[in-house]
């Protein structure tokens, strides 16, 4: 398969893939700000409360009856507000039959002004929520070009096995240090200092609220993200890497 560069210079139809990055970018601020201001009001009362008991006990203050059912509302507030956060999931999009290289291609461009190698089946379709795959791959190649710099590398390839479709993305980048890769997919850990520390999140969200799965591997001098998606939503050639 002859791997071709997609350069965001091009061409760019106004349709609902060209709009893919407004679409990303208006999501991310949203549910990032919504949820950041959420947290910061449900949090800030136990957290004031909690460090005035801590104060008063350090002093050697008696705690009477009415203080403690109070920390323990407090408690609760928590409880609650945790068990909220794990229900909370991407809204589900309708899935579609879709030929996987335009798609990817329009999500590039809308994605990023780097050449990015692309080596995708030309007639490999996928029965998927298109809109979440294509905002899937524009976070990964977003981050993939920040990590390989104005000269560095960066190339997209979708391969068929047996049991899986795989994406992967690449760059030529210097890696995740080690002691950062148990925050690699943390909300807002993130590993550039002017970085919001949100697009690994959402992309690990996204692959899970799909049924995917996303991994992260270093080898050779290149950092490699992998997308393995069930066979099943797969159709067209199945043909695996040439």
């Amino acid at each position: 398969m002859k791997a071709e560069s997609a350069d965001a210079g091009g061409r760019c139809e106004p349709d609902a893939w060209a709009e893919a990055a407004d679409w990303l970018e208006t999501e991310k601020r949203t549910a990032v700000g919504a949820m950041a201001a959420d947290l910061a009001h449900d949090l800030a009362g136990p957290t004031v409360y909690f460090e005035g008991l801590a104060r008063a006990l350090a002093a050697g203050d008696a705690i009477d009856g009415e203080e403690l059912d109070a920390a323990r509302e407090e408690a609760e507030r928590l409880r609650r507000l945790l068990s909220a956060m794990r229900r909370v999931q991407l809204r589900e999009r309708p899935r579609m039959t879709v030929v996987v290289r335009p798609l990817l291609l329009r999500a590039l461009r809308a994605a990023t002004t780097h050449a990015v190698e692309v080596d995708v089946p030309e007639n490999l379709t996928l029965t998927v929520d298109a809109r979440s795959f294509a905002v899937l791959v524009g976070v990964l190649v977003r981050n993939a070009v920040a990590a390989a710099g104005p000269i560095g590398r960066v190339s997209v390839r979708m391969t068929v096995s047996d049991a899986h479709v795989w994406l992967d993305v690449c760059d030529s980048g210097h890696g995740v240090p080690r002691s950062r890769l148990p925050d690699l997919f943390r909300p807002f850990a993130s590993l550039a200092p002017d970085g919001a520390g949100t697009g690994l999140a959402i992309a690990l969200r996204i692959a899970r609220t799909c049924g995917w799965a996303l991994t992260h591997a270093r080898q050779e001098g290149q950092t490699s993200f992998h997308v393995a998606l069930p066979i099943d939503e797969a159709t067209g050639e199945k043909a695996g890497p040439s």
